[in-house]
């Protein structure tokens, strides 16, 4: 069985590697806005609902 679609490896290959960017998100952008705008919605969402009426 000849197959031509074999991946042959060798030190040689120079493949470019994905530089992965450090996650510097902090407290305030990973956990305190989702924390407040989910405050926020719910807050605006209930209010609709009883003061709509």
């Amino acid at each position: 069985m000849d197959n031509d679609n074999e991946f042959n490896y060798s030190p040689n290959n120079n493949f470019k590697q994905v530089e992965q960017k450090q996650k510097s998100g902090g407290f305030g952008k990973t956990i305190l806005i989702p924390f407040v705008s989910g405050i926020i919605g719910a807050s605006l969402i209930v209010r609709y609902m009883f003061w709509s009426t």
